[in-house]
């Protein structure tokens, strides 16, 4: 299923090539109005080429992915209510994504290189059977960030709250650059590590304002790191 105009939602809208075949849905330009969209590629891809929520209106409603195992790619931004991707094959976001609720996604392998995540005091969740790799910032406030990659994890952005806790843990290596840097500005905690066996290196510094800061697995510095409560 191809959209190649720029497209507006009138009212809540399902677009489905079928939950268990596949079948690819595209979004060739851009993509506006303020209801849900709801998304089921089954075993094909979901692909946004062009801006998501970006026109003078509003952000989108709610965008739910529930399958799309061939991957989600976003080449622009999106702006909506909320993202929840539960079943999205390798997830790619390339433009910023800013939502007023929470962002979540699963999958197989993350990457959000060039594609920041910021959300209003909502919850952050990635969690991917693969490798994980944040490269774009990720903002939530009081919201939660809790990322868990399958095999390894690599952070090369900082990550920001306030009263959300954060936590990262992965099943193989987990590396941390000196770029980043986890910062809980009021009495969020931060935990690296602990369910899964991921040996951390790290050269980002933590910093709360009271919140507990544990490495709960082996930790190897890769630079100077400061840790501060």
């Amino acid at each position: 299923i191809t959209f190649d105009n720029d497209t507006t939602l009138g009212g809540d809208v399902l677009v489905s090539t079928g939950n268990l075949v596949a079948g690819n849905i595209v979004f060739s330009e851009l993509l506006d109005g303020t209801h849900a969209l709801g998304l089921d590629a089954g075993t094909g891809a979901v692909t946004f080429t062009g801006a998501v929520g970006s026109g003078s209106s509003t952000e989108l409603g709610a965008i739910t992915i529930s399958k799309a195992t061939g991957g989600v790619t976003a080449s622009s931004t999106i702006e909506a209510a909320s993202v929840s991707i539960t079943d999205g094959g390798a997830v790619d976001l390339n433009g910023a994504v800013t939502t007023t609720g929470a962002f979540s996604s699963a999958g197989t392998s993350f990457d959000n290189t060039g594609g920041s995540i910021t959300t209003t005091n909502s919850a952050i969740t990635i969690d991917h059977s693969g490798a994980v790799t944040i490269a774009g910032a990720l903002s939530s406030g009081s919201g939660a960030v809790d990322i868990d990659a399958g095999t390894t994890l690599g952070l090369t952005a900082a990550i920001d709250t306030t009263t959300g806790n954060v936590t990262l843990d992965s099943t193989n290596a987990m590396t941390i650059g000196a770029d980043g840097d986890i910062t809980a500005t009021s009495t969020g905690a931060v935990t690296i590590g602990g369910s899964k066996a991921g040996l951390l290196t790290t050269s980002g510094d933590v910093t709360t304002a009271g919140g507990t800061i544990t490495f709960d697995n082996d930790t190897t510095l890769g630079g100077d790191v400061l840790v501060s409560t």
